[in-house]
């Protein structure tokens, strides 16, 4: 990783050994606990908010229960799946994850100081936002770890909240923007609906081409996120197949089955060179976040709609 600078100029390691040898925990002066840090323009909320340290909200708050993993984060009532789709996937990678949420932090009184950190991308430098551990009680808010004692979700929300202004300004955004600022890498959007046959033929994207690019990403190890796009604002209905219009959804695993003798009993695993045999038929299939094998999905037909990035 390349050299990491002081987000607004507060050095993570001297404002802890500071908090420490004080005998206080920190406090954000440039993120306070009120409403300049929920809201610029317009209060989306619509209630009063309190504002808490984590061994206030649960006895014996953790930053890590067990291990990280992609279904830690659950989202509120804010608008803001772009942003945990795309940290979900980051979640599935522990190299990137380490890169973005330094897991060594904890709530041990020998190294608690009411003080935390994470990583971002910004402007083609990794940059360390540092912040106080006062967290807003609301639905509106990444809450539901907290039931388990888990604290790095909502302390990430409040981080990257930190960075871009307030928490309103988390409201509706770019799931590939998200991915570059928590991995520092380059993103490709793929609009599915190029590959229907009834796309302008100077634009097609030839479904074959474009499932190989897919498929090849995990072994590569990129991230993708899928979404049903649309010209409303706001989440549309739930199609027959379950995926929710304008929802956007981590894609945390590709599989490709083969059929043999009439039974798809084989899985393609990622990376693998594709049978040559033509009499062997394969099914192109995407597993839907959180969802087990069982429940895969057909990129031929349940995602033709999808943009994928």
């Amino acid at each position: 990783m390349s050299e990491i600078k002081a987000y607004l100029d507060q050095d993570y390691a001297a404002l802890k050994s500071k908090a420490k040898s004080s005998g206080e925990l920190f406090v954000d002066d440039k993120f306070p606990a009120n409403d300049s840090s929920i809201f610029k323009f317009e209060n989306v909320v619509f209630e009063e908010i309190y504002w808490k340290r984590p061994h206030e909200i649960v006895q014996d708050p953790q930053f890590i229960v067990n291990k990280i993993e992609p279904s830690d984060l659950n989202q509120g009532a804010v608008g803001n799946c772009w942003l945990i789709a795309a940290a979900s996937c980051v979640l599935s990678s522990p190299e990137l994850t380490e890169r973005t949420i330094p897991t060594n932090q904890s709530f041990d009184k020998s190294d608690y100081a009411g003080i935390f950190h994470f990583k971002f991308w910004v402007n083609g430098e990794w940059v360390d936002v540092v912040i106080d551990d006062f967290l807003p009680q609301s639905t509106f808010f990444l809450q539901k770890s907290c039931k388990k004692k888990e604290m790095f979700g909502p302390l990430f929300e409040k981080a990257y909240a930190k960075l871009n202004i307030c928490y309103e300004f988390l409201i509706a955004g770019y799931p590939h923007d998200a991915l570059v600022d928590l991995t520092g890498g380059v993103n490709e959007v793929y609009d599915l609906n190029l590959s229907r046959p009834t796309a302008d033929q100077e634009k097609l994207l030839d479904p074959n081409t474009l499932w190989e690019i897919l498929y090849k990403t995990v072994n590569y190890g990129s991230l993708s996120i899928g979404t049903i796009s649309t010209d409303k604002d706001g989440n549309g209905p739930v199609l027959p197949n379950g995926l929710v219009i304008c929802l956007i959804y981590s894609i945390i695993n590709e599989y490709e089955l083969i059929e043999i003798n009439g039974s798809f009993d084989q899985i393609r695993e990622p990376g693998s060179k594709k049978p040559n045999n033509n009499s062997i038929k394969l099914m192109r299939c995407l597993m839907k976040f959180r969802n087990k094998l069982k429940n895969l999905v057909d990129i031929e037909d349940d995602l033709r709609d999808f943009t994928v990035n």
